[in-house]
This record gives structure tokens, C-alpha cells and sequence, in this order.
């Protein structure tokens, strides 16, 4: 039986260029890794479910979130690359749909959620959602820093 195709985020610099491809095979051995896509810190990545698009966003301070298709040879071809209106996204979660996308932007303090339109790409126009307040550590919590956000089971709730 031939193995599984994974893809792993990192952050670039001191050689890492993106999104890196390998095979694990039935046994447990993981193959070479191989780049797949070349985007600055791509720290969190999200399949869809069919396996067809690929979404990554960019731990920059004038984030983005790229939506790539995933080809035959499990090579990723970038379809777009929009911001997410908040600094340093790193978390990315999909409706059960796979009609929206939501990315947490930890600097930002706050969510930014875009439409899915079923070739993979991502509505122009999001959706904000500001949290505001801060924690009891001043130097560290003067505003909120959303780690991540995920939909309900059933779609209709974020959280």
C-alpha cells in the first residue's frame, strides 16, 4: 500500500522557505522533505477535507492567508494570497460546510472570516471580529492575542 502525503508549516529563514511535502510510508519511515510552496512563515495549515486546496496563513505583521490547489503529484499551486487585516495570524479553521474560513490574528486581537467558494478561492471581503480587553499581566496582555478559533459541529457557532 503506497503512503501518506503530509505538508508541514514552518518558519522560514535560517534555510526553510515554506511549505514542505514528504511521504510516510505504511511502516512509520518518513521520506525527505521537499519544498511544496515557497511563503514566508507559514505556521499554520489547513487541508480541506476533500483534499483539493490547501489554506496557509503568513505569522507576519501584515498577515495574509494563501489558498493553494493541491495537484496530482501533490505539488500546491498558489490561487491567492489576501491579507487577513490583522497582525501575526495563527490559526486557521474551516466550516464543516466549506463555506468560511476564520483566521485568528494573535497581534491583531482579532478574528477575520472570509468566504469559500467551491474552486477553493476566498470571498474579497471579510468579516472582522475586534476582542477587546486585556489581562491582569500588563506587560504582556494589554490586549486580547487570539490563539485560535474554531466553528461549532454544526457550523453555526464560532468559538
Amino acid at each position: 500500500m503506497a503512503g501518506h502525503t503530509v505538508y508541514s508549516g514552518t518558519y522560514t529563514g535560517r534555510g526553510s522557505e515554506g511549505i514542505y511535502r514528504f511521504e510516510i510510508e505504511d511502516d512509520g519511515r518518513a521520506g525527505a522533505p521537499a519544498l511544496a510552496a515557497k511563503i514566508a512563515n507559514p505556521t499554520f495549515i489547513e487541508m480541506s477535507p476533500c483534499g483539493r486546496f490547501l489554506y496557509a496563513v503568513s505569522e507576519e505583521r501584515e498577515g495574509s492567508i494563501s489558498a493553494f490547489s493541491v495537484e496530482p503529484d501533490g505539488g500546491l499551486k498558489l490561487m491567492q494570497s489576501l491579507p487577513t487585516f490583522g497582525a501575526n495570524p495563527c490559526h486557521i479553521a474551516l466550516s464543516p460546510d466549506m463555506k468560511f474560513i476564520v483566521v485568528a490574528n494573535y497581534s491583531g486581537g482579532d478574528v477575520m472570516i472570509r468566504g469559500i467558494s467551491p474552486d477553493g478561492t476566498l470571498s474579497a471581503d471579510p468579516v472582522m471580529l475586534r476582542h477587546d480587553g486585556r489581562g491582569p499581566n500588563p506587560k504582556r496582555q494589554e490586549k486580547a492575542h487570539p490563539h485560535g478559533a474554531t466553528f461549532s459541529p454544526d457550523g453555526k457557532f464560532l468559538r
